[in-house]
């Protein structure tokens, strides 16, 4: 199997930055294509709410565009994914089918969470925006920022959004 490093393929996406970014490697990790194509995907989606102009001033989401929200819910493990909110001490679960549900309808936690996240990723600041990676056998642990993480498991073969997403 063709084996490239995680960061040389994220590199080129990020949605509101010109030009590459340097992304910082807790260490560097090697993933197959497919787990680079899948998590890159996500965090396009997640950004793609987002335009350069939405993006400015302070968070408001109203100024949000909508999403394709069934690509999104292609990647979403099968059993669901739980929210950590560090700001409420809250943690919560949406089974799959739930979450789908929220981005097909706009509104619910889950939904808010995720809209909240892409907006703290498109910010032009390394301290909203850097990312970083770790891989162990069961996945690929996301950090975008300072504050915030995304876990992908390891399903089926395929790298799917399922663990603690903090915001």
């Amino acid at each position: 199997m063709l084996n490239t490093p995680f960061f040389l393929l994220i590199v080129a996406v990020h949605p509101i930055h010109s030009g590459a970014i340097r992304v910082p490697i807790l260490h560097q990790a090697t993933v197959s294509q497919g787990d680079s194509a899948r998590i890159t995907t996500f965090l396009r989606l997640l950004a793609s709410a987002w335009t350069p102009a939405s993006a400015q001033g302070a968070y408001d989401p109203r100024r949000a565009g909508r999403w394709n929200a069934r690509e999104f819910g292609s990647l979403l493990a099968r059993g669901g994914v739980t929210f950590y909110n560090v700001n409420g001490d809250s943690t919560w679960h949406l089974a799959a089918d739930a979450l789908r549900g929220e981005l097909s309808r706009r509104r619910g936690a889950g939904f808010d969470m995720l809209l909240h996240l892409g907006f703290i990723y498109t910010q032009p600041y390394p301290q909203y925006s850097r990312l970083s990676f770790t891989q162990d056998s069961s996945g690929v642990l996301v950090r975008i920022g300072r504050w915030f993480q995304l876990t992908f498991v390891r399903e089926g073969g395929l790298l799917e959004a399922a663990g603690r997403w903090s915001l």
